[in-house]
């Protein structure tokens, strides 16, 4: 992705969309060894803070990246560089404050002077964030964020006030960075306290969420999907939360229906769910109920169709980050919205383009290999049809599921019908942990 966009990157925040396209592209290739091809999944955060930066910023966020780290660390230093005269013996201290002009000395004091534990404390805490930061992702958790910062300000109050030498420790300086560092720690400081009210409630309305996915779980889907409509209003601007709304309107209609055919009107408000979903909540699987949603649109349906899926709710700012999203990711099936009325062949290609990306980000994946091999079959693409019949019975599972056999014997008794010889499915699950398994062929 760095190489890609070495000086603009990809743009803020859109590394895990990105990501699944690179990933997607890169299996699509033949890239990948078997292991490597059984173990991918969707990532939505690099390996650390630097990599994230590189990827969506370009080199010029790296570098400011690394003056940033650099001003950081040099405050630090400061802070261990002015209690080390209290906490050493004098040889070591002056060796600390060597080629300075006026290093401080214990002789020149009528009293030792008071070591600051607590500064010292915290701007260990501050190293300690940013040797995390090298392997993990601190800055996406809101409360480490903001501890990071008030201990920042902290540190360099602290070496504002109290400049090199143990005799001007009481002094106050009050400079420009120490006054700015004071307002900024006391608006973050008053607005965090400000913001407990909301995020009580959106725990609370997580809560209600949490509890409205397991009844869908456990088939209540009638009240799941009372609680979806009502959480909605208030959840709206997570992806996560419209691709499980999505989910339970799918499945409370499927229970509806006897024959399990969606109506249309189920289909319609599933697609619009996914679609807005799919921007901020970039899942394979999310994608693979993205193209059932518009198969099951076709069922019954007159043509065109008119889905609502043009984000009318959408307010300046959400529509400006989605422009910028796609102008730095291009118009790809991926950020591209559907047409307001869509025909059915455009119900066809934009479920075989899901699955196709579905099926490229997690090659181990079968469910989107056999609703591909169906698709095909149906259009009368054998060629593409027998491929991906073939894909579902040479893969190993990665857990050996009944739905997994399942798919595995439909697809040999759909290579047979084809006229394609089948020796039987091949029902190995796939053991990580078996190197002699690793290089042997590919697929």
């Amino acid at each position: 992705m760095a190489v890609d966009a070495p000086f603009a990157g990809v743009g803020f925040g859109n590394f895990a969309n990105t990501y699944n396209l690179f990933q997607a592209e890169y299996f699509a290739k033949g890239g990948g060894r078997i292991a490597q091809r059984m173990a991918a999944d969707a990532c939505r955060h690099a390996f650390n803070e630097p990599l994230e930066v590189v990827a969506e910023l370009g080199i010029p966020g790296l570098v400011m990246l690394l003056l940033f780290a650099g001003l950081i660390l040099n405050e630090v230093w400061k802070v261990v560089r002015r209690h080390s005269v209290a906490i050493v013996a004098p040889p070591v201290a002056k060796g600390i404050y060597r080629g300075t002009a006026a290093a401080p000395t214990l002789e020149s004091d009528n009293q030792r002077p008071t070591i600051d534990y607590l500064t010292l404390g915290i701007a260990g805490a501050v190293v300690c964030f940013m040797v995390m930061s090298l392997f993990h992702f601190p800055r996406k958790v809101v409360p480490t964020w903001l501890v990071f910062n008030y201990a920042l300000a902290w540190v360099v109050t602290a070496n504002q006030r109290c400049k090199q030498g143990v005799n001007e420790l009481k002094r106050r300086h009050k400079t420009l960075v120490v006054v700015g560092w004071r307002v900024f720690w006391f608006v973050a400081f008053v607005g965090s306290v400000a913001l407990v009210p909301l995020y009580v409630k959106n725990y609370r309305d997580a809560r209600r969420w949490i509890a409205a996915h397991e009844l869908t779980k456990t088939g209540e889907v009638a009240r799941a999907y009372s609680e979806y409509t009502e959480l909605y209003p208030k959840l709206k601007w997570s992806g996560r939360f419209c691709a499980y709304y999505g989910n339970a309107v799918m499945a409370g209609s499927e229970k509806a229906n006897a024959s399990a055919r969606i109506d249309s009107s189920a289909a319609r408000e599933a697609v619009a769910l996914y679609e807005k979903a799919k921007y901020t909540y970039p899942d394979p699987y999310m994608f693979e109920n993205l193209a059932v949603a518009y198969l099951k649109l076709m069922d019954g349906t007159n043509w065109p169709v008119v889905v609502q899926t043009q984000y009318a709710t959408e307010t300046p700012a959400q529509v400006l980050m989605r422009k910028l999203r796609e102008w730095r990711c291009g118009t790809n099936m991926f950020f591209e919205p559907p047409p307001t009325q869509l025909t059915q062949g455009d119900c066809i290609g934009r479920a075989i383009q899901y699955l196709t990306l579905a099926s490229n980000i997690l090659p181990w994946r079968l469910t989107s290999k056999w609703y591909l091999a169906q698709i095909y079959r149906d259009v009368g693409d054998v060629s593409n049809a027998v491929n991906y019949a073939q894909l579902v019975v040479n893969i190993p599972m990665k857990k050996d599921t009944p739905q997994g056999r399942e798919f595995k014997r439909k697809a040999q008794k759909m290579l047979i019908e084809l006229g394609v010889r089948c020796d039987d499915p091949g029902l190995v699950v796939f053991d990580i942990h078996d190197r002699k398994t690793w290089n042997e062929g590919k697929w």
